[in-house]
């Protein structure tokens, strides 16, 4: 009555306490008037006289109160939080950390954040909770919950997904009465039955669900693309949806079984013009698919090459769809559209849309943290883990690993994971082996994000040849290309950061290639913002493949007199190349094409080991292209692998090791290793040790698990199996194994069979041919006796000997003795087949 409060102490130790965790809840009525005291001293002969903090809670009014000997003040500003007046509960999480006092307020039906206060104070440092309840609250108003967690407890551990979202599985039948205000979204089906559902929701929503006492079956480890894109879902697993023109390629974003499924329709519905060549397998066996477009697609024609390709970062999921917009707008304008039609039949266009389908898959289906990197397992883990694989675009041999650790890592965790080796993996081989077949004269990488369209070199100390194409042509590209979404225009840059290992500067070092990157304005956009980014990001390929056709550039070929091509160095005097590039014709066709900065004339040198220069003069106009062929007396002296690869890192191993037999690389399924410097045939080894180009050219793959590597061996009864392959490599021995109960090895393994029982280990008796369990037979017993008799005899003999007696007689007498014993064993086995 004197303070119209109550006053409530706990007695229990748990309530003393200096740093930690306190939890409350309050259900509300229409006015809540209460304070969770804490760090109190308390008199028990003068309660309200005590000293602590509060935090109070008046209806919508929330602050941090000092009681110093009962005279209370604030501490700092109250905070109002009017959803208290409507709220049905209220829950509060406090945390004490020496002065520092931090409180957070929930809706204790929604778990809704309503507001938080921080204030610092050092006056009390440890002591009792309590409850503090003023005579104004109502009489529904209360206390329901109250709890308190000391710091420095130990508390149990069990896993939980880490992210703001969580994936859920639940009972279908829970949907209908799901707590109110839950942020919930259905994923999709589960189970055989489908009487389960995955369920999109936030921590928030999460703990909603276990109050409700409703019954998670399985979280979901990671988050996934597909279970956050519906779109991707109801485009899942469907065939390409044909069109009249051709195929629906805009639905959704595509995992790497929806891209090859819609190649290959594409494909076979315009099989005139489009060839299929699988560049490869990746290192989870899917194949790398290029499809090439031309009006004679199986012939090769004396045409320019111009390659298209997305997604060497996996998760860069736009990036892909900007490939296969130009492939679809290639196949499906062939016929109607002029522009198309003269690209078509003027070039050969090679399209490789997902460059990277184990990332892409495992993107889309295993984490949102994977997907950069490619499929190549790491160390001796078993299946997917998200920081496996290696950076494909800082696998390229050009300048590999020449900044260190700057931007590419040698850690096979990091992200921007270089490989083992330069081009260590099957993505970056394929792509280097359908670039030395081809020598392309431009190409487009496509990336995101940025909205930028990078010019190599890339490397900031690496020199660009004076003057610079490539740049040029990418200006001319940018202001061509249309505004994107984002409100900007492609902007020409010569790199977002120095990196080395990337695929333009490769193509560019290797052959001359004006390899351009874009860099899309957005990273994995929702449905309006991909459509128009695809939309306005097709000029790009559209002015590159113009460009090439337009000129201004020289091409042409180099062969001898009897018309056979020769591999030979082709450069222009007035373009000066300060890296030590070398770019020559085609093997196959000695075929070469060079885009130039602008009209003017130019001096075109062809030089072959063994044979003097050759140059030719030429004028070439804006807008036009030169052909400039050379006949050669001979193909020179230089084998066709110095010819070809000047510089061995910068080809591919299938290259090389075609070109050390006499013959030019052509994209597709290769054959070769290249293994410190030696080629070995695919299939090719010794032990564990096995050449599988499709997944590892520059190194050995592991034999097949279960692989004889060694001989089995048997050895004073112990047999050895043969030794086999480990399923991450190398060669084990087999379990030594006792021969018992045979006692002896016969040959490389332990015997199988017995004569007597003198074949068999003690405890076992020679049976029908098998040693069996059981005492040796009483025959074997009086060999045994006689041998001992004997034994004893010879000694006694060595002694005599040793005395001085004679040693002849002495023989002599003991054969005497042994043949009397060995008559009287005879004799008993007479006696006993008789029996």
């Amino acid at each position: 009555e004197e303070t119209k409060e109550n006053l409530w102490f706990p007695k229990s130790p748990a309530a003393e306490m200096a740093d930690g965790f306190i939890r409350a809840r309050f259900a509300l009525g229409d006015r809540l008037d209460s304070t969770v005291l804490f760090r109190a001293t308390v008199d028990p002969n003068d309660v309200i006289g005590f000293s602590g903090y509060g935090l109070s809670i008046a209806r919508d009014v929330v602050e941090f109160h000092r009681w110093d000997r009962g005279e209370v003040q604030a501490m700092g500003e109250s905070t109002r939080i009017k959803s208290l007046r409507t709220a049905t509960s209220v829950e509060l999480a406090l945390w004490l950390v020496g002065p520092h006092m931090v409180a957070q307020l929930y809706d204790g039906k929604t778990l809704e954040s309503l507001g938080s206060l921080v204030i610092s104070d050092s006056t009390y440092p440890s002591g009792r909770l309590g409850l503090r309840t003023y005579v104004k609250q109502d009489a529904v108003s209360h206390l329901t919950h109250l709890s308190v967690r000391a710091a420095g407890t130990k508390t149990g551990s069990h896993w939980e997904p880490a992210g703001a979202r969580r994936f859920a599985e639940l009972d279908m039948s829970v949907l209908s009465d799901l707590p109110v205000g839950i942020d919930l979204e259905v994923v999709e089906p589960r189970g055989e039955d489908q009487s389960r559902v995955l369920v999109n929701t936030d921590r928030r929503g999460l703990e909603l669900l276990r109050r409700a006492g409703v019954t998670i079956h399985k979280l979901e480890p990671e988050a996934t693309f597909a279970f956050l894109d519906s779109d991707y879902r109801k485009q899942r697993g469907k065939a390409p949806e044909r069109t009249a023109t051709g195929f629906r390629t805009d639905a959704s974003y595509k995992d790497a079984d929806m891209v090859e499924a819609l190649i290959r329709a594409y494909h076979e519905r315009f099989p005139a013009i489009t060839k299929l060549v699988e560049l490869g397998q990746t290192h989870e066996g899917r194949p790398i698919l290029a499809l090439k477009i031309s009006d004679n697609v199986e012939q090769d024609e004396d045409e320019p090459a111009v390659l298209l390709n997305g997604a060497h970062h996996g998760e860069e999921l736009l990036s892909i769809e900007f490939a296969l917009d130009a492939m679809a707008t290639l196949l499906e304008g062939y016929k109607g559209d002029s522009r198309i039609k003269r690209m078509v039949n003027g070039a050969e266009l090679w399209v490789v849309p997902l460059v990277n389908p184990d990332g892409a898959q495992h993107h889309i289906t295993a984490s949102l943290r994977a997907g950069r990197k490619n499929g190549r397992p790491a160390g001796d883990e078993e299946g997917f883990q998200t920081r496996n694989g290696v950076d494909l675009n800082r696998n390229y041999p050009f300048r590999w690993h020449s900044q260190g650790e700057a931007t590419s890592s040698s850690d096979p965790r990091h992200s921007w994971y270089r490989g083992p080796v330069a081009g260590s993996e099957p993505e970056t081989q394929a792509m280097m082996r359908l670039a030395d077949s081809e020598h392309f004269a431009a190409s487009l990488s496509y990336h995101t994000l940025g909205t930028l369209l990078l010019v190599p070199y890339t490397i900031d100390n690496v020199q660009n040849p004076q003057p610079n194409e490539a740049w040029g042509i990418a200006e001319a590209i940018a202001e061509l290309t249309p505004e994107q979404p984002n409100g900007r225009k492609y902007k020409v840059v010569r790199n977002m950061y120095s990196v080395d290992g990337v695929d333009q500067d490769w193509l560019r070092a290797a052959h001359g290639t004006v390899a351009l990157m874009i860099e899309g304005p957005f990273s994995s956009p929702s449905e309006t913002k991909r459509l128009a980014s695809v939309e306005s990001t097709r000029e790009t390929w559209m002015s590159l493949v113009d460009r090439v056709l337009d000129g201004p550039s020289v091409y042409g070929s180099v062969h001898t007199a009897s018309g056979e091509p020769v591999v030979a160095k082709v450069s222009i005097d007035e373009v000066k190349l300060l890296e030590g590039e070398v770019w020559t014709s085609r093997c196959r066709d000695g075929r070469f094409e060079r885009l130039l900065p602008g009209e003017g004339s130019y001096t075109v040198r062809v030089e072959v080991a063994g044979l003097e220069p050759m140059t030719k003069s030429v004028k070439v106009r804006a807008g036009a292209r030169k052909r400039v062929d050379f006949e050669l007396a001979n193909a020179g002296n230089a084998a066709l692998v110095d010819a070809l690869c000047s510089d061995r890192s910068l080809c591919s191993a299938q290259t090389v090791c075609e070109a050390e037999a006499g013959r030019c690389v052509s994209p597709g399924a290769p054959s070769w290793c290249r293994l410190d410097g030696v080629c070995h045939e695919a299939g090719s080894g010794e032990g564990c040790e096995r050449c599988e180009p499709s997944r590892l050219a520059l190194e050995w793959s592991a034999a097949p698990t279960g692989t004889a590597c060694g001989a089995a061996s048997c050895e004073a009864g112990i047999e050895h199996g043969a030794a086999s392959c480990a399923a991450r490599g190398g060669c084990v021995a087999a379990e030594a194994q006792s021969c018992a109960p045979y006692l002896a090895c016969d040959g490389g393994a332990c015997a199988r069979s017995c004569r007597s029982d003198g074949d068999c280990v003690d405890g076992a008796r020679c049976e029908g041919g098998s040693c069996v369990a059981g005492e040796a037979s009483s025959t074997a017993a009086s060999l045994t006796a006689v041998r001992s008799v004997g034994e004893q005899e010879s000694a006694k003999d060595r002694a005599s000997s040793s005395e001085g007696g004679c040693q002849q007689g002495s023989t002599r007498g003991r054969d005497s003795g042994s043949m009397l014993l060995l008559a009287m064993g005879l004799g008993a086995l007479a006696l006993s087949l008789r029996a």
